[in-house]
Order: C-alpha cells, then structure tokens, then sequence
C-alpha cells in the first residue's frame, strides 16, 4: 500500500467493482464521483451506480466478490431509471461461481427479488441483457442485497510519521453531486 493516501477499504466483501462507472474521469457518460459502483451496495436506495458508457447498456455489468464463499439463492435487486437512464432494464444474468441464470425483471425502480444459481459462491455478478423500448443510455442498479452479506465501507487513514495531530476533518460530499462543482 503507498504512504499518505486514504483509502476505501471493506468489511463483509473483498471488492465492489463495474464494467464501467459514470464516477470515472474518463467515463463517456460522467455524472460525478456519487454513481460509483459502491453506491449500489451502501444500502441506501437513494443512491445508485449507474454505468459510464453513454448510449450503451446491454452487456454492462456490476460484481460484488466476497471475503469468504457465501450460500446463494437469491438476490434482492432494485434498478433505477432515473435520468440519464432511458430504457428501463428488461433482463439480466446473475452470474455466480455456480453458473450463470437469467430473469426478467422490473426495470422501473421496484424492489425485487432474483433467483442465483444456487450454491457456494465467491461473487456474484449482475449484467444487463436486454432493455425495454426506449433510448438505450447506461445501466443502474440503486441497491443490490445479499442474504448474509452486509458490505460496510470505511476510510483508512494514512499511517502519520509526524507530530500528533490533534484532530482529523472529514467531509462527506453531498449526495448527487460531482465533486468538480
């Protein structure tokens, strides 16, 4: 790990990762640092991933990789449509370490819940296969559960050769917004 720099690390998972995030500098379709692939597992439905190709989605994806095999059956999945997304998601692939099962969902914002290939698994991955009628621009998922999985993000802090410091100042960014404004 490189000195000074504070990082994002996890209990209950090993990584939250995208195809392609609209949090990315580079991504086509860049909404800000708020739809990173993290936001679709921090339990709050009010935030959401959302994929950083713009006028794609079909074979975009998000995965979660676990700290230890977890007994899949199902997932609970609630997508997003919310602007920029045009087309609601029609179908996915929940692709685990058992194999790969597709499901019809329901793209418009609704809790569901969507059966897994059922068995031991490290990972579990969510990839768009299909959307309804509309123009196609990105992907979102605004929460992804798993049963006996609870993800819990934390800052770690850079480890100080220096004096002591009497205080640290966090500041949490205001949800939605690009941290550029």
């Amino acid at each position: 790990a490189r000195t000074g720099v504070t990082v994002l690390q996890w209990a209950g998972v090993t990584s939250v990762r995208a195809s392609s995030s609209a949090s990315d500098a580079n991504a086509g379709l860049r909404l800000g640092t708020a739809y990173s692939p993290e936001a679709a597992v921090d339990g709050d439905p009010g935030t959401r991933w959302v994929s950083g190709n713009f006028g794609e989605a079909t074979g975009e994806w998000l995965e979660v990789t676990f700290t230890k095999p977890v007994d899949l059956r199902r997932i609970g999945l609630r997508l997003s449509a919310q602007t920029p997304i045009g087309a609601p998601a029609r179908s996915v692939a929940v692709t685990t370490d058992r194999g790969t099962r597709s499901a019809i969902v329901n793209g418009s914002g609704a809790e569901q819940t969507v059966q897994t290939p059922a068995g031991l698994s490290r990972r579990v991955r969510v990839t768009l296969r299909s959307v309804s009628a509309g123009p196609v621009n990105g992907f979102s998922i605004a929460d992804l559960s798993i049963p006996g999985v609870t993800p819990v993000a934390s800052l770690k802090l850079p480890a100080s050769s220096e004096d002591p410091v009497d205080a640290i100042v966090l500041r949490d960014q205001l949800t939605g917004r690009s941290s550029c404004l």
